[in-house]
């Protein structure tokens, strides 16, 4: 039944009983999500006693002829009779030979992500270590980062301890193929029915929560029969009167054990009684580990071969109310007394992917900046539907009548269909296809979480296709595959893109990965853009300035220039072209003014403008220096205006009165003698 092969040579053998392929104690441990290990002593005359080396040499376990588990020697040593006491760990542990270089994984999915991974690993291994993507159940879009760490610590860490789900190496022809599995994979057909000798076979389990009556509590309800105490939906309405959901068997065998449990999101009395129900089934033993041996197996009327590791078991006890799925959670089987087998049943066995060699590379790898295509991912889906699809087997084909004469075919994983109730175990996983649609349930039919229905509705969690035609499309949020353009189109939505750039029409409007907006032409806010000014009939903004307009004429503008005798120096300018009169302040002296009162005004030499002299700067107002010295200045007397400087006499005419109109009438004349102003003599 059993063999154990040393690369080609055959080192044990339960068939022949030869010297050569005599060993002592073989055993065998496998582990959810484990590399496993096998422990054999060699005794001188094995056949491979001389030729098995550590590290180098492949040991495989075959079962009637099927390769059952791989690893290598990683530790040895010899007894006083010189025998061999071998070590092994499984080829899950080939993953500890490469380390992950430094890089950034954003917006990957799990298949890209362990695909990456596994490619890094391939590429530094000899082909006997390599593993391919299998089948990739555990559907998430993560981001992670490596930097250095083993390959397997990487898988460890970074997915199953933060992801659940399970690690299965599956061998097609020469090709090892890793699956990343979010539920137990099959669901094996036999059954493990106890009696009362059920809590001998558990361990870790808590007896004190064992209850046969529950008190299911609903809702809070607004009124009260008892005011002074809160009032909680409960199962009376639906359960003959009474607020105990009750195990009858459980009852006679272990007596009245009561426990309340609060479900306070359901609303209605059906829903709260299968609920109780499903706790006394099921829930209740979530923390039992049923250990089973092969001798219990073959008792039971169950070959013990016939069930392998990560398998789901149902396990019955009619006292207990139980009636559970369970998985294989480790096996450990005795090659040379298979009746010493067994095996543990219950999902509380701690992940352990680490095993004792690690051939570490320190070498820092250049970063990885290669992201997923969409033609990649598109490719990426069809393969792991493929592995799934092909990975596949166990399933059972059941043909269903219901009450009302609909007839559907049923793919299971187990064969727990109940007629009366028209539905399978809770932990049952089934296709269902009738004339209303196709669905996929993983609670034995109690709801379809994927789903093509008669109505044209399409109910799945993840979608991935070439092209898509719609008419209509409505949703939330839109994503790039690698998570650089994120379009929320909820309420206060956003357009993110991290990298990259926004065109429109023919590229006049761009966004490029810096976030920097290029418009060469268009309209905003009744601006022209052009690819080097921005204007209307009133402003242009271009490289020489602020440009103003009138009647689409340019009249002047702010801008920057340089002195014909100082071309070195810098310095901001307001030009008044040839085509513009006149530059001026004014202002709105009061709110309801109709208009602007100029209060500093320059007309432009060889300009005309009624009232004001050419080139001359003409004020509407007051002067106040505010104690600060006026240089070079001097009065004309002969229109009040000034110019600078004291004649070459030293005399002058300063005003002497103003009439209410701001024009002087009088004058002194007046000479500045050493600095002290005398009347004119």
């Amino acid at each position: 039944m059993y063999r154990v092969k040393a690369d080609n040579i055959t080192i044990y053998d339960d068939v022949h009983l030869a010297e050569s392929l005599k060993v002592i104690s073989p055993k065998l441990t496998l582990k959810d999500n484990s590399a496993g290990s096998f422990e054999i002593t060699l005794p001188p005359g094995n056949a491979g006693y001389n030729t098995v080396e550590r590290l180098s040499t492949i040991i495989t376990v075959y079962r009637d002829g099927n390769e059952i588990w791989e690893g290598r020697v990683i530790q040895e040593k010899k007894d006083l009779w010189n025998n061999r006491i071998l070590t092994c760990e499984g080829e899950l542990a080939y993953l500890n030979d490469s380390t992950q270089p430094p890089a950034k994984y954003e917006n990957y999915t799990v298949y890209a992500f362990l695909s990456a991974i596994l490619a890094q690993h391939n590429a530094k291994v000899g082909t006997d270590k390599r593993f391919t993507i299998g089948t990739v159940t555990v559907n998430e879009t993560i981001d992670r980062f490596t930097n250095s760490e083993v390959t397997l610590e990487t898988i460890s860490e970074k997915l199953v301890n933060r992801l659940g789900g399970h690690l299965r190496i599956r061998k097609v022809g020469t090709t090892r193929y890793l699956d990343y599995l979010q539920d137990w994979p099959s669901t094996n057909s036999q059954e493990i029915r106890f009696g009362q000798n059920l809590l001998d076979f558990t361990r870790n389990w808590d007896e004190t929560r064992f209850a046969t009556v529950v008190v299911p509590r609903g809702i809070k309800l607004d009124e009260s029969p008892i005011p002074e105490l809160e009032a909680y939906l409960d199962v009376t309405s639906v359960n003959a009167g009474s607020r105990y959901v009750t195990n009858e068997e459980g009852i006679s065998e272990f007596g009245w054990i009561e426990t309340v449990i609060d479900w306070g999101d359901i609303e209605t009395a059906s829903e709260l009684k299968a609920k109780a129900v499903a706790y006394l089934e099921d829930q209740q033993f979530d923390e039992m580990i049923v250990q089973v041996s092969a001798v219990d197996l073959r008792y039971l009327g169950i070959t013990a071969d016939s069930i392998q590791l990560l398998d789901e078991v149902r396990c019955i006890s009619r006292p207990h109310g139980m009636d559970r799925i369970f998985p294989v959670s480790e096996l450990s089987i005795q090659l040379d007394k298979p009746d010493a087998s067994t095996y543990i049943l219950g999902d509380a066995v701690q992940n352990t992917l680490t095993a004792s060699s690690r051939a570490a590379n320190q070498s820092i790898i250049n970063r990885i900046d290669g992201q997923t295509t969409a033609q990649q991912t598109l490719q990426a889906a069809k393969d792991n539907a493929s592995q799934l699809i092909n990975s596949a087997t166990r399933g059972y084909v059941t043909i269903v009548q219901s009450s009302n004469g609909t007839q559907s075919l049923a793919i299971s994983s187990d064969l727990t269909y109940n007629p009366n109730t028209n539905l399978w175990s809770t932990q049952t996983k089934l296709w269902r296809w009738n004339i209303n649609g196709l669905g996929y349930s993983t609670d034995g039919g109690r709801s379809f979480g994927t789903a093509i229905t008669i109505d044209g509705a399409i109910v799945a969690n993840y979608i991935t296709t070439g092209t898509m035609s719609a008419d209509r499309v409505r949703t939330g949020i839109l994503q790039s595959q690698d998570g650089n353009v994120v379009w929320n189109l909820n309420s206060g939505g956003s357009l993110t893109i991290n990298r990259g750039s926004i065109s429109l029409g023919s590229g006049a409007f761009s966004v490029d990965n810096l976030g920097y907006l290029t418009a060469s032409s268009g309209v905003i806010g009744g601006f022209t853009i052009t690819s080097w000014s921005i204007y209307n009939d009133t402003l242009g903004l271009s490289n020489d300035g602020l440009r103003m307009n009138r009647d689409g004429v340019s009249i002047g503008k702010f801008g920057t220039n340089n002195m014909s005798d100082h071309p070195s120096q810098r310095g901001m300018v307001m030009d008044l072209e040839y085509t513009g009169n006149y530059i001026t302040w004014a202002s709105l002296d009061t709110a309801s003014a109709g208009y602007y009162n100029m209060k500093l005004t320059y007309v432009g030499k060889n300009r005309s403008v009624s009232g004001f002299t050419s080139d001359r700067l003409t004020f509407g107002c007051d002067i106040d220096g505010n104690n600060w010295l006026a240089h070079r200045f001097w009065i004309n007397p002969n229109d009040g205006g000034i110019n600078g400087g004291l004649s070459s006499s030293g005399k002058c005419y300063i005003p002497a009165s103003i009439n209410s109109s701001g024009q002087v009438t009088s004058y002194y004349q007046v000479e500045i003698v050493n600095g002290v102003i005398l009347p004119w003599s």
